[in-house]
Parts: C-alpha cells; sequence; structure tokens
C-alpha cells in the first residue's frame, strides 16, 4: 500500500504501522495453528475466531498455509553445504537396590 507523499511536510499515519502489526499476528496465529497440526483451511478458521481474529477469509488462510508449505519444502530440500559434527549418546539406567 502506498503511502500519500506531501512536499512540504511528511505524512505519517498510525494506520498503516497499524495493520502491518495485525497481520503479523495474524500470519503468526495462523502459522503456529497450522505447524501445531490444525492442518484444513475450516478449523484453522475456527482458531482464529476463537482468539478473536475473525474476518479472516479462507482464501487468505489458504495462501498463508500453502507458503508455509513452499518455505517448509525449500527448508527440507536445501543441501546441507557444511559438515555439522554431532555426538550420539545412548544409554539405559538400572535401579540394582531397592
Amino acid at each position: 500500500m502506498l503511502k500519500p507523499q506531501f512536499r512540504e511536510f511528511p505524512f505519517e499515519t498510525q494506520v498503516f504501522e497499524k495493520y502491518s502489526r495485525v497481520e503479523k499476528s495474524i500470519l503468526a496465529a495462523v502459522a503456529e495453528s497450522y505447524l501445531q497440526g490444525v492442518s484444513s483451511t475450516r478449523r484453522v478458521e475456527k482458531v482464529m475466531t476463537a482468539l478473536g481474529l475473525e474476518g479472516i477469509s479462507a482464501s487468505s488462510v489458504s495462501r498463508i498455509t500453502k507458503d508455509l508449505d513452499e518455505k517448509v519444502e525449500e527448508f527440507l530440500s536445501k543441501p546441507i553445504e557444511h559438515e555439522i559434527p554431532y555426538l550420539f549418546v545412548d544409554a539405559i539406567y538400572l535401579k540394582v537396590r531397592d
């Protein structure tokens, strides 16, 4: 969204910042719901309504979850470019006295 430009003085408004924060909170809530296993669009919509974030459309939820799927797939298919050292430890604990 473009902000109006004035020659004589800068135009500042709280509206644009406010909506960008709301959009970020909606995106975060949808992402968290989706990553916690709320997979269907309708179920995500119900979670958003329960959180008081009403008015988000099914197409918006679908778009956000599609973007998340793409980002997860990109992350999973990204090659590991260098060696990562790790230590694997296996143990067993047996109680021998009562």
